[in-house]
């Protein structure tokens, strides 16, 4: 079974075709995990009304504290062997599911990425390909990822530049490990996680179809003006660089 995780916030006005995206699925053996952090819409009602049509789709209600929390509040709960995740403004071609676990199936993965369209202010932008630069030395791919989170100019997989809802996690990495989303910062925290994902992953499979729409907004937290972000910044580069001196990186990472 495969998990899908989605954090919802004020989200009332799109989680519905979100979802629908996800019961169109051709893959049945789903479940969705929705997490309700704490909307002051009708975001919790809807999500509900939708938990009772549909006994695969479960909600969590909880106070705000942002996606983060969510995320792993909705990770705790999952019984998968695969999870993923998406936001409740995005959504699926019907055939993402199914054509990630043919893919699974012909080549045994711990991770599988796949492609996707932006659409910018309801403008959808030619899909974001892979586009492979040639590799450091005999890293493996794992590596390879981990050096593009931290330097976008190193960075194998144009694709992957962080986001959690680009690719299909075989749950037991993220239990075993005790993988969270950090619940201190609130820029790069995907990028954190997936970097340590990555020290888990023994192999990747990579599945160049534009499965996945990511809508953009003027007005998303990314674009929004936030007092804070130089706190922010610095503590991101201090999580990153623990990172880097706890699993003993060597020096092209401290370069990245």
């Amino acid at each position: 079974m495969i998990s899908i995780v989605m954090p919802c916030y004020n989200g009332e006005t799109s989680l519905v075709r979100t979802a629908e995206c996800i019961r169109a699925q051709t893959v049945a053996d789903w479940e969705l995990i929705a997490v309700d952090d704490g909307s002051s819409d009708g975001t919790g009602a809807a999500l509900d009304a939708l938990a009772r049509a549909d006994v695969r789709i479960r909600v969590i209600h909880q106070e705000n504290g942002g996606v983060s929390r969510a995320r792993n509040a909705g990770m705790a709960a999952a019984n998968g062997d695969w999870l993923i995740f998406l936001d409740s403004d995005d959504w699926w071609e019907e055939n993402l599911l199914s054509s990630a676990m043919k893919k699974l199936a012909e080549e045994p993965a711990d991770l599988l990425v796949f492609g996707f369209k932006s659409d910018i202010n309801g403008k959808e932008t030619i899909p974001f390909s892979f586009a492979p630069k040639a590799k450091h030395g005999d890293l493996s791919l794992p590596k390879e990822m981990q050096l593009g989170l931290l330097d976008k100019n190193t960075r194998y997989l144009s694709v992957y530049f962080g986001a959690p809802w680009l690719q299909v996690i075989r749950r037991g990495l993220v239990t075993q490990a005790h993988l969270q989303f950090d619940r201190a910062i609130q820029q790069s925290e995907d990028a954190l996680f997936n970097i340590t994902l990555l020290e888990h992953v023994k192999n990747v499979a990579l599945l160049d179809e534009p499965l996945m729409h990511y809508r953009i907004f003027d007005n998303s937290a990314f674009h929004r003006f936030q007092e804070n972000l130089p706190e922010q910044m610095e503590l991101i580069n201090q999580r990153f660089r623990q990172f880097l001196e706890v699993n003993h990186k060597s020096a092209e990472f401290w370069d990245a």
